[in-house]
């Protein structure tokens, strides 16, 4: 699957929309940010990943590994747990 995806945060991420809990908290630092992004990644609700520079990007969304290699790369698995994913 093939997305474009506008960036002007230089992060982008695909989630779970129907698994992912988003509330991190109102107190919340840089670092429980990370800790949160990370905990949901190991329960394979989000991928993220920093994308350098603001920019339009092509994302492709692969099903198996593969030998090609891209501008920017990053390898997670996510379920989509209601057959859906949300960009970010």
């Amino acid at each position: 699957m093939l997305f474009k995806i506008s960036d002007d945060s230089c992060f982008l991420a695909l989630i779970d929309p129907d698994a992912y809990d988003g509330f991190v908290g109102t107190d919340w630092t840089w670092d429980t940010l990370q800790d949160h992004f990370a905990r949901e990644a190991r329960e394979q609700h989000l991928v993220v990943w920093s994308t350098g520079m603001e920019h339009v990007w092509s994302v492709d969304v692969l099903f198996e590994p593969v030998e090609l290699t891209g501008f920017r790369e990053v390898n997670g698995s996510i379920i989509a747990s209601q057959g859906r994913l949300l960009q970010l």
